[in-house]
């Protein structure tokens, strides 16, 4: 959902389930993601400035309509267009980035952690 619009793609999986059917959505609220991240031998608080974070969250959703924090905000979406017996899971998403691992992979598992680079497989 982190798209332009997401009242726009909710509003056409309303009408793709059979009759009956579920409309589920999994969607990330990256202030709760980077709320709090430890690194063995690195000052995460230096990294994880939700402020500065926030701020540019705040200017992109402003400039481009694109909410990164949306994950919280999909259920009462799926309300207000009509769907009924809305339910939420907070799920946890943890990223292992292993210090025991050589250190090329480790500084590559590294960099793709701090830049936003997605999960790592390798742990």
């Amino acid at each position: 959902m982190h798209i332009p619009n997401p009242s726009d793609i909710l509003r056409k999986m309303i009408y793709s389930p059979k009759v009956n059917g579920l409309v589920i959505c999994s969607e990330i609220n990256w202030n709760v993601t980077n709320a709090a991240f430890y690194i063995d031998g690195i000052d995460t608080n230096r990294h994880c400035n939700l402020g500065i974070l926030q701020k540019l969250w705040v200017e992109e959703n402003r400039k481009n309509n694109i909410d990164r924090c949306i994950g919280i905000k999909i259920p009462v979406l799926m309300q207000k267009l009509g769907l009924s017996n809305v339910r939420i899971r907070i799920n946890y998403c943890v990223q292992f980035v292993n210090p025991q691992v050589n250190a090329t992979e480790h500084e590559k598992h590294l960099t793709s952690f701090l830049t936003g680079g997605g999960d790592n497989e390798t742990g």
